[in-house]
């Protein structure tokens, strides 16, 4: 089933996109950065800047988790983490920990979301109401 998704996923979407969406990742952090720094910028446009980090991280994530069901989940993992190592590196672009340490909890997350499943299809975990997927 999951090599099943990953072969879909890989058909639909070329492996350029979880490129695109690391560098999509890092210009907005660096401007969300410059935007809560410089206090000249209302707050609208600080918030919209974050409103599209989380939804990118979020993007990346499930992506990531889609490439890698289908065993090139190391491969994947390695390409964004070197790229932001990178840009870590350079010192060009503003990378906060936090969205780091966000988009690892995400990746988490994602990882552990088909097992869990798995769990509750089975019988083996019971909850008292239905959970669902909430962004924010």
């Amino acid at each position: 089933d999951e090599a099943k998704r990953a072969e879909i996923l890989s058909t639909l979407l070329p492996r350029t996109l979880v490129r695109a969406l690391v560098h999509m990742l890092l210009y907005g952090m660096h401007h969300e950065a410059v935007a809560y720094s410089d206090k000249r910028e209302s707050d609208v446009s600080a918030r919209r800047i974050s409103s599209l980090v989380d939804r990118s991280i979020s993007a990346l994530g499930s992506v990531m988790d889609g490439f890698g069901a289908g065993g090139e989940d190391v491969e994947c993992d390695y390409d964004v983490c070197e790229a932001l190592s990178q840009a870590m590196s350079n010192r060009v672009q503003v990378v906060p920990r936090a969205r780091v340490a966000q988009l690892m909890q995400e990746r988490a997350t994602d990882k552990l979301r088909t097992e869990v499943q798995a769990m509750l299809d089975e019988g083996l975990l019971e909850l008292s109401h239905p959970t669902e997927r909430i962004t924010t």
